[in-house]
């Protein structure tokens, strides 16, 4: 697995950063994508793919891609990846209520992206992040896998659930 990358998206992100930080110092090559929005501060992003750039270009390559765009995937054609960690997702509760189409792209399409290209390579393990915005009005705590989660109170948790449920097939 170490001669393989290991590809992490939303590697500008403060929990991608720090998995790819601590993979490569355990001696594993990470290829890391983001889209840098500006929904976070993208100059705090920057920073952190800076720190991640020193290390040896075999270690960690960045890829700026967005991944709705299916034609993207082809910029990680060159990688042969053993794992994938799903960090990507369009953040922001309230902010999916003024835009849902941008969660609609970056959460559902993108992932279902993700998938077909992580089919056609043939890589059999995708570490995906949820929400614990899935719970919705669930007051039972704390949370559990177990729970029904089918309360969500907002949009941003129906496209967080609608990854899990694709998850599975």
């Amino acid at each position: 697995m170490k001669n393989n990358y290991i590809l992490i998206t939303g590697v500008g992100g403060f929990i991608g950063f720090h998995l790819a930080n601590r993979l490569i110092q355990k001696n594993y090559n990470v290829v890391g994508i983001d889209n840098l929005n500006s929904y976070y501060d993208i100059k705090l992003k920057k920073n952190r793919i800076k720190i991640l750039n020193k290390y040896p270009l075999k270690k960690f390559k960045f890829i700026k891609m967005d991944i709705s765009e299916a034609r993207n995937f082809s910029k990680l054609e060159e990688f042969s990846i053993g794992y994938v960690f799903h960090l990507a997702a369009q953040a922001g509760v309230r902010y999916s209520i003024e835009k849902p189409q941008k969660f609609i792209d970056s959460n559902i399409t993108g992932y279902l992206n993700l998938i077909e290209f992580c089919n056609k390579k043939k890589i059999k393990k995708i570490f995906c992040a949820s929400s614990s915005s899935v719970y919705g009005s669930n007051t039972k705590l704390p949370f559990s896998e177990t729970h029904v989660t089918d309360n969500m109170i907002q949009f941003y948790a129906i496209t967080k659930k609608t990854n899990e449920y694709m998850s599975k097939l």
